[in-house]
């Protein structure tokens, strides 16, 4: 039996930092042996989350 447990969403690695994403929405991965046991949560990052992350490593 699979317990699906409330994942928190990660941030986005950039520079040898966890940074928030300018975005709310997120994708879950799952187990593909399990499709009911999520892995995680990922935002959805935009154009925007990019662009600051190249000015962060510049």
């Amino acid at each position: 039996m699979t317990v699906k447990t409330e994942q928190d969403v990660y941030k986005n690695f950039i520079n040898g930092e966890w940074v928030e994403s300018g975005v709310e929405e997120v994708y879950e991965v799952t187990n593909p042996a399990d499709k009911n046991d999520v892995v995680g949560r990922f935002p959805l990052s935009t154009e925007k989350d990019v662009d600051k992350a190249v000015k962060k490593c510049a």
